[in-house]
């Protein structure tokens, strides 16, 4: 007879292969012709986090359905400190970087040094999303439609909505990979 002590621990089985099987999702889907130069469009032109708009594809595939403004909102709250402290900081060091490691070996090290702890943040951030998303979303239809949806869901916290070409281009290159 199974324990609720077993139940639980089999919960947070299921819920850190969730998360490892988020990673290698969110990597293949980033090495897609297109994914990776339409997330960072996204993040240099609307200030929208390659790590959400990954793990918003991530919930879709999964069948998991599309995920409410209001959850993204209470997570994305809870992720500002990590990406405001850690991640930006990072991003910042490694891109000022960027044009000296050309020039010098050691520059070149610490950059490739900033690049792979800014991706392990990264890495980090993801996962615990795809912990803590899976509980609350609309039923699952389709996982394009899904996954537009709640990346539209994540852009209206930021934004209005997507008007621009490049914003529709960028967000259709992002979901198109997904069955």
């Amino acid at each position: 007879m199974k324990t609720i002590a077993h139940e639980l621990h089999a919960c947070r089985q299921q819920h850190l292969l969730a998360a490892k099987d988020a990673w290698e999702f969110a990597c293949r889907l980033y090495t897609r012709p297109g994914v990776e130069a339409a997330c960072q469009d996204l993040q240099n032109r609307r200030n929208l986090d390659p790590v959400w708009l990954l793990a918003l594809c991530w919930q879709a595939v999964r069948e998991a359905g599309s995920v409410k403004t209001a959850r993204i909102a209470q997570l994305d709250q809870a992720l500002l400190g990590w990406r405001e402290q850690v991640i930006i900081p990072l991003r910042c060091l490694q891109l000022r970087l960027e044009n000296e490691a050309h020039a010098s070996l050691p520059a070149h090290r610490l950059r490739r040094a900033l690049l792979d702890t800014e991706l392990y943040g990264k890495r980090l951030a993801l996962q615990w999303l795809a912990q803590q998303l899976y509980p609350d979303t609309s039923p699952a239809s389709n996982a394009r439609e899904d996954a537009m949806q709640s990346l539209l869901n994540y852009w209206h916290l930021r934004h209005t909505f997507p008007t621009s070409s490049d914003d529709q281009r960028s967000l259709h290159c992002v979901v198109h990979y997904l069955a």
